[in-house]
């Protein structure tokens, strides 16, 4: 899982995956048809298994498919022709490791002659021909580009040809028999779907976190001897995400408690997390942490959309009801909360944990920084009255200075009445 090293820097696209096993079949059947001349994408968050699907694809189909993993984040995305030259190197080295024989296979050449055809003419027209009747009319070779994003990025900053990605096309339409498999980060969905037809909208699909039973199938293979429900606990703990249950699956210690383990991948998954929540929008943000402080109050409770938007209220955040249920949508599409039949919670305890640990103050800062707004608010209305009151009483004053024999000074006439 190259795509999501921001946790240790760690490759653990070696750990097995479950529950892929029904996309490996999709591209198996995509690669038999031979009418099928466009690629296939696979896209997700970091961390959801991109890397780790392509490099274990070779354990799960048939023989009959040649694969050739190509890592784009280790390859030059600013030269063509060197970019090609690795296309084909590490094509030879599949081959041979399959003992096809590499005697037909033309060698790249140094010739530096003007006449010699380019790289990607060479590769078209004498290379993939070739390699292609080495291997038969019955089996396929497939290239599977991973952090395909990286390489749109290249043609969009212009280190590689704007057509290069025709070109990708116009080999498969050449060679029915070459197949391309990539994966994508899921921001970049829109930006495949403007390949076509190098790729068509119904083929690129959305890898998702790991449902209980997969998820514990994959933990079983690497610690058969632990509990059902230990394994539950840390299937809880990381919702299902690849990556750090692939983490779980290398820390699974028989001498260790379930809880020992779980602490011991947190900080695996930390910084993980870090960079989810620098991604998200305030408002989701706003959510996570509603749920989050709700659950540190109450536990037990079930948490409802009214709770979360008592808590909004509560905090003084400026969201009305639109803005709730667009966060909320937005989380569950990233698969960091379940919602259902009216039970809003966060789906990893160890993201609910980061927020307690990192987060825990904010509402209360919020909640304090409207506290003393309203203090204020008090202040000045009393300033306000005290004043009025003030100039009011000048007033009267002034008044009753005005009425004879009341400002001092005159004499008031004093009547006697004899009797």
């Amino acid at each position: 899982m190259t795509e999501s090293a921001t946790s240790d820097q760690q490759d653990m696209s070696h750990i097995p995956i479950a529950g892929r096993e029904a996309i490996y079949m999709q591209i198996q059947q995509h690669l038999m048809d031979t009418s099928a001349r466009h690629a296939l994408a696979y896209i997700g968050y970091a961390g959801i298994g991109k890397t780790a699907l392509l490099r274990q694809l070779p354990m799960y189909v048939d023989l009959a498919i040649i694969s050739v993993f190509l890592p784009l984040s280790d390859l030059v995305l600013d030269d063509e022709e060197a970019l090609l030259t690795r296309f084909v190197i590490r094509t030879t080295q599949v081959l041979a490791q399959y003992d096809y024989s590499l005697s037909r296979i033309p060698a790249l050449s140094d010739d530096e002659d003007d006449d010699a055809p380019s790289m990607r003419e060479w590769l078209r027209d004498e290379y993939l021909p070739q390699v292609m009747g080495v291997i038969r009319g019955a089996r396929r070779l497939l290239w599977l580009l991973d952090d395909f994003d990286l390489l749109m990025d290249a043609i969009k900053k212009g280190d590689m040809p704007e057509d290069f990605i025709d070109y990708l096309h116009s080999l498969m339409l050449a060679q029915p028999q070459l197949g391309i498999v990539l994966t994508a980060h899921t921001d970049d969905e829109t930006r495949l779907l403007t390949l076509e037809p190098f790729i068509k909208m119904n083929a690129i699909h959305r890898l998702h976190a790991l449902p209980l039973d997969a998820g514990i199938a994959m933990l079983k293979e690497a610690a058969p001897y632990f509990s059902q429900n230990d394994l539950t606990k840390l299937h809880q703990a990381t919702g299902g995400h690849p990556l750090w249950l692939a983490h779980g699956a290398t820390l699974l210690d028989a001498t260790a408690s379930m809880s020992e383990i779980i602490d011991r991948v947190y900080p695996l998954a930390a910084a993980d997390i870090a960079h989810i929540w620098g991604d998200l929008q305030p408002n989701e943000q706003y959510i996570l942490q509603a749920l989050a402080d709700l659950y540190y109050q109450n536990p037990l409770a079930n948490v409802t959309l009214q709770d979360v938007t008592q808590w909004i209220i509560n905090s003084g955040v400026n969201m009305d009801s639109t803005d709730i249920h667009s966060a909320l949508r937005s989380l569950e599409f990233r698969e960091l909360i379940n919602n259902t039949d009216g039970k809003i919670s966060i789906r990893a305890d160890l993201v609910r944990r980061w927020l307690l640990q990192n987060q825990n103050s904010h509402p209360q800062r919020q909640r304090a920084s409207s506290d003393t707004d309203s203090s204020r608010s008090v202040d000045l209305r009393l300033i306000a009255i005290l004043v009025g009151i003030a100039i009011v009483a000048v007033i009267v004053l002034w008044l009753l200075s005005q009425v004879p024999g009341l400002a001092g000074g005159d004499v008031v006439p004093t009547v006697t009445f004899s009797s």
